[in-house]
């Protein structure tokens, strides 16, 4: 991620197994959703408003939230690591 450009990048996990890899967004960055649903070849059917409550361990506030399903290895173009 940061070779993309994002310089505040947190590792965390869901607080649930979820299916299919989703991009969530907040108010306001719906744009850069979509533009980095682009860069990570995420279809832009995933990308969508974050919904109410909880997503994650921990309490960060986050603008963009990629939230990697059973299927990211075929839904993106991220590496293993």
């Amino acid at each position: 991620m940061r070779e993309l450009g994002y310089v505040f990048v947190i590792r965390t996990d869901g607080l649930r197994e979820v299916p299919e890899t989703m991009l969530y967004f907040v108010e306001g960055f719906e744009n850069e959703a979509h533009r980095l649903a682009v860069q990570l070849g995420v279809p832009g059917r995933l990308v969508q408003p974050r919904p109410e409550g909880a997503l994650v361990e921990g309490n960060a506030a986050a603008e963009l939230l990629l939230m990697l399903g059973n299927d990211w290895r075929d839904m993106t173009n991220l590496d293993d690591a």
